[in-house]
């Protein structure tokens, strides 16, 4: 008995073993997870394009059901049910018509038109979650996954029907550039700015935080720039 209590053959298969079973769960994860999130972004770009497909039949004055059919050929051309499942439950419920007020920031049914969201799905209500791989060994059998994409129409602040560059990340300028009178350039992150370009009069820069466009905000490196930057978000 004392011989087998002090017998180590073997203790290396123990170990790898456990090792083995750690690292299966953390790629398990990690594989898992990263689908997830591939999934997750796939809803919410395609569910941002729908709803901006939606919006234009609504600027082209097409009836509520031509907005929704619209919005749901553009969802289902990015997320086929061929390759992602079922991503809409109902037209009704998941392409949602509504009337947006600007002094509120708030959407609500009735009114004008002026708003289309696009729910799409990956969970139970379209009986389509997304399946898991190693994490299924573990018990967790999916994920639920639901993103919403909103389009309105709507003037924006100081550019109003203005021609420029609209972006939601970030704007990289040359210099030497000329931007001309009713013309915007607007990032929702930051414009990143050099030197040596010229803002002519009513043309406007915008971004959440002037504070990252530091001495680049000044006439002195770009001119007339003092006047066309505004704190925007």
């Amino acid at each position: 008995m004392y011989k087998f209590l002090k017998d180590e053959d073997g203790v290396g298969t123990v170990m790898a073993l456990f090792w083995f079973i750690l690292c299966a769960g953390i790629v398990g994860l990690s594989v898992d997870a990263t689908n997830a999130w591939r999934h997750k972004e796939r809803l919410q770009l395609s569910a941002d394009i729908a709803a901006h497909a939606g919006i234009l039949e609504v600027l082209d004055g097409k009836s509520d059901a031509q907005v929704r059919a619209s919005a749901k050929a553009s969802a289902l051309g990015n997320m086929p049910n061929q390759d992602y499942g079922r991503v809409i439950n109902t037209d009704l419920k998941d392409i949602i018509l509504s009337n947006y007020d600007p002094s509120t920031k708030t959407l609500a049914a009735g009114g004008t038109v002026n708003a289309v969201t696009v729910q799409l799905h990956r969970d139970a209500v379209v009986d389509n979650p997304v399946g898991t791989f190693l994490l299924g060994f573990a018990g967790f059998s999916d994920w639920e996954i639901k993103k919403y994409g909103t389009s309105i129409v709507n003037e924006f602040g100081l550019c109003p029907r203005y021609e420029g560059i609209w972006a939601h990340g970030m704007i990289s300028m040359s210099n030497q550039n000329i931007i001309n009178q009713d013309h915007c350039v607007h990032s929702q992150d930051f414009v990143k700015m050099p030197q040596h370009n010229t803002w002519k009069s009513d043309s406007y820069l915008g971004m959440p935080n002037l504070g990252l466009c530091e001495e680049k905000c000044l006439n002195s490196e770009n001119t007339g720039v003092e006047r066309a930057k505004h704190e925007i978000n």
